[in-house]
C-alpha cells in the first residue's frame, strides 16, 4: 500500500475509468430513440457486458460464463463452497488476462526502445543555433516524429518535426516507414521542398486513404536566414529579440499523403525569415496545443506564445520544462492524452554575447 498515492487514485477515477468506458462504449450499437429513459440504462449495461464478453477468447468466454453462472447459483442456494469455487475461477481467468497484458506490454516496451533508438539525438548546436528537443509518447509507442538531417551537399541542415495521424502501434509503424524514407531521400536532395515532395509521393501509397502525415521543415545554413516549409503542420513560432514580439509563421501546404495529383507540389510554400541574436524558434506537435483540461478547453497556441514571451531570457531547457509543466498543470494530469514533441532553437552566432 505504500506505493499507492493520491495521484494514482485520481488517475484511476479521472482518466483510466472514463477511458475504459469509452473503449467499450465505442462498440455498442446505438439504441432506438423509443427506449424509455428508465429502461435505457439496463439495456446499456447489458450491451456493455456483451461487448466485454465478446472481447474474451471463445474458451475464456465459456470459462467466464460458467464461473458467473456458478456464482449466481451459489448465491441462490446459499452454498458458500460453490461461491468460493466461482471466486477461484474468476481469479484464474484474471491471471490469464493479466499475463497476456504484461506480455503485450513487454513487447510494446521493446518496440518503444527500437523506435526511440531510431530517433536521432539533436546536436546541442547546429551552425549558429542552440537546440533542445523533447519527445514523449502518450502510449508506449507513438506517431510523433523529429529528425535532424544533413543535406546531400553538406552545406545545409534540415530540422524536421511531424505527426502521423492516429495513435499507438499503427502510427508508430507508419512513423518508422516515414523515417526510413526521409533518411533515404536526404542523401539525394539539397532542398526541403524536394524532400517533402518526394516524401509525399511515398506517403500516398503507404498511409492509405485515411492516413496522413503533417510536417514542418526548417533549413539552417551558415547565414541568419531560416527557410520554413510546412506540410499541413502547426505554425512555427518565432520570438524576435529586436522587436520583442512572438509571431506564428504559417507557410501554405497540405498534409503528406493526402494528394498525389500535383496539388501538394503546387500548394507547398517556402518562406524565409531572418533571425537576430537571441531569437527563439519553436516547432511542436498537437499534443501540446490540443492538450485538454477537465473542462474540455484546449491548451492552444496562445499559452505557448505567452510562455516563450515571458521566459525568453531563460535557457532553452528551462523554457522546455516550463512548457511541459504548464501543459501538465492545465490538463491536471501527469501523463499526456496525445504524443508530445517539441524542438526549440535559439540563434546565437559565435560573436553573440547572449547565453542560452
Amino acid at each position: 500500500m505504500s506505493e499507492l498515492s493520491y495521484s494514482d487514485i485520481e488517475k484511476l477515477i479521472k482518466k483510466d475509468a472514463p477511458g475504459i468506458y469509452q473503449y467499450y462504449l465505442s462498440e455498442v450499437k446505438p439504441r432506438g430513440i423509443h427506449r424509455s429513459r428508465f429502461t435505457l440504462p439496463f439495456y446499456m449495461a447489458k450491451d456493455l457486458f456483451m461487448v466485454f464478453l465478446m472481447k474474451l477468447t471463445p474458451l475464456r468466454r465459456l470459462f467466464y460464463t460458467a464461473a458467473l453462472v456458478l456464482f449466481l447459483y451459489s448465491m441462490w442456494v446459499n452454498h458458500w463452497n460453490l461461491a468460493f469455487l466461482s471466486f477461484l475461477m474468476f481469479n484464474v481467468l484474471l491471471a490469464f488476462e493479466l499475463a497476456d497484458k504484461l506480455t503485450a506490454k513487454d513487447e510494446l516496451d521493446t518496440a518503444r526502445r527500437i523506435q526511440m533508438n531510431l530517433m536521432p539525438t539533436l546536436p546541442a548546436r547546429i551552425n549558429d543555433f542552440e537546440t533542445v528537443c523533447h519527445a514523449e509518447t502518450a502510449k508506449d509507442v507513438g506517431g510523433d516524429y523529429c529528425n535532424f538531417i544533413q543535406a546531400a551537399n553538406g552545406h545545409k541542415d534540415f530540422i524536421m518535426i511531424g505527426d502521423i495521424s492516429g495513435k499507438g502501434m499503427s502510427a508508430a509503424l507508419h512513423m518508422v516507414q516515414m523515417h526510413t524514407i526521409v533518411n533515404h531521400l536526404s542523401k539525394e536532395v539539397n532542398d526541403s521542398g524536394e524532400l517533402l515532395k518526394g516524401l509525399n509521393k511515398e506517403a500516398v501509397g503507404i498511409l492509405g486513404k485515411e492516413g496522413f502525415f503533417t510536417a514542418s521543415v526548417l533549413t539552417l545554413s551558415e547565414t541568419p536566414v531560416v527557410n520554413i516549409r510546412r506540410a499541413g503542420h502547426l505554425p512555427v513560432i518565432h520570438y524576435s529579440v529586436a522587436e520583442n514580439t512572438v509571431k506564428e509563421i504559417k507557410p501554405a501546404g497540405i498534409g503528406l499523403g493526402l494528394a498525389a495529383n500535383g496539388i501538394f507540389d503546387r500548394t507547398l510554400e517556402s518562406l524565409d525569415i531572418e533571425v537576430g541574436s537571441g531569437d527563439i524558434i519553436l516547432l511542436y506537435t498537437d499534443g501540446i496545443s490540443e492538450a485538454m483540461s477537465i473542462n474540455k478547453e484546449m491548451f492552444g497556441s496562445q499559452r505557448l506564445i505567452e510562455i516563450i514571451s515571458k521566459n525568453s531570457h531563460k535557457s532553452l531547457t528551462e523554457i522546455k520544462n516550463r512548457i511541459i509543466h504548464a501543459v501538465k498543470t492545465f490538463s491536471e494530469n501527469d501523463t499526456f492524452e496525445d504524443d508530445l514533441t517539441m524542438i526549440l532553437l535559439r540563434y546565437l552566432p559565435e560573436d553573440g554575447s547572449k547565453k542560452g
